[in-house]
């Protein structure tokens, strides 16, 4: 056996890879090179990373006798872009080299269903919070619709949500959920950040409805831009740890933007406030018992106040229960009434 000559020289610091190059904060991914100097002995290799895409840069481990990958790495946090190089020495000559650079960017995962394919199972329209997009099936089942259309929501306030699932009458039933990043953390696995979930399949063009009620800003709910997620299943119910991959084996993601700002000030509340329809006139016609408890919950009421469901009013766009809480000025005087408005008829089922 013959011990190998010492290196001389600049050696060549190799071309590096990142796989994935990029991921939701907390997952992992490899970081690799190749075409680097492995002939002569006295060669060391330094893996070094940078999160400002230049210097400085801060050492992964210590500088090793033969190379190796790095695996298992855990991705930074959201909206960071870690920069990865090989510096390779020759301690003979007391030179080094630099590899090229390689990034892993943390962002939202890229969700999937199980059989990505455009096979009639998608969702076909949206309609929330300025919204409302009509769209075909996609052969990824993902598309993030950036920057339009997007939705505006207020702190404090709900809003109506309505889904359609593709396909037809007959075929290619779905289920639905939201998420929200309120914190903008880059993932959607955060208390409440499961928004709305539907427990019965619809077909087209029956509209899966609900209401979803923007908290108010806090540490875990923070004002500007961040991101909402649709996903749909075929048949079988979105749950909560759905928003990187399908349960199902079809269904398909949207995503949208959405920009939460501050609370709106109070309204002037009506005596008799209307229940039903799309619109929203704040103090005085709401779509929703939810969306008007949620008014008279962060403001308060200093009159007899009957909520009146007007012949427009469907309970199915309702969560229930309906929590109403304990509201500001409420009074054996000042009571709050629920009742079906004069000439309309409720129709009661399910009981």
């Amino acid at each position: 056996w013959t011990p190998p000559l010492p290196c001389s020289g600049t050696p060549t610091g190799g071309t590096v890879g990142v796989s994935p190059i990029s991921g939701a904060p907390g997952s992992t991914y490899g970081v690799t090179a190749t075409g680097y100097t492995t002939t002569g002995s006295g060669l060391t290799y330094q893996w070094q990373y940078s999160d400002t895409g230049g210097a400085p840069w801060t050492n992964q481990g210590t500088a090793t006798s033969s190379y190796a990958a790095l695996t298992g790495m855990i991705a930074p946090a959201f909206g960071t872009v870690r920069t990865w190089k090989l510096v390779v020495t020759c301690t003979a000559s007391a030179k080094s080299a630099d590899s090229t650079t390689g990034t892993f960017t943390s962002t939202y995962c890229t969700p999937s269903m199980t059989t990505p394919s455009a096979s009639g199972d998608y969702i076909a329209n949206v309609t929330f919070a300025g919204i409302n997009n009509t769209t075909g099936d996609t052969a990824s089942d993902y598309t993030y619709y950036n920057p339009t259309p997007s939705a505006s929501v207020n702190a404090g306030s709900a809003y109506p949500i309505s889904l359609m699932a593709g396909g037809t009458s007959s075929t290619y039933a779905q289920q639905f959920g939201v998420w929200i990043d309120y914190n903008h953390n880059g993932v959607f696995s955060d208390t409440g950040e499961f928004v709305f979930a539907t427990t019965v399949a619809t077909f087209s063009p029956t509209t899966s409805t609900g209401s979803i009620t923007i908290p108010a800003l806090s540490a875990s709910v923070l004002a500007g831009t961040t991101r909402m997620r649709i996903g749909s299943n075929y048949s079988t119910a979105v749950s909560s740890g759905d928003y990187c991959t399908g349960a199902s084996t079809y269904g398909e993601y949207e995503d949208y933007n959405i920009d939460i700002s501050a609370a709106l000030p109070c309204p002037t509340f009506s005596s008799t406030i209307s229940i039903g329809g799309a619109t929203t006139t704040a103090g005085s016609l709401y779509p929703s018992l939810t969306a008007a408890v949620a008014d008279l919950s962060k403001c308060s009421i200093s009159q007899p106040t009957t909520l009146s469901l007007n012949s427009s009013y469907n309970s199915t766009a309702e969560t229930f229960p309906i929590v109403i809480p304990s509201i500001s000025g409420s009074s054996t005087l000042n009571t709050l009434t629920i009742k079906p408005a004069v000439g309309v008829s409720p129709t009661i089922s399910g009981v």
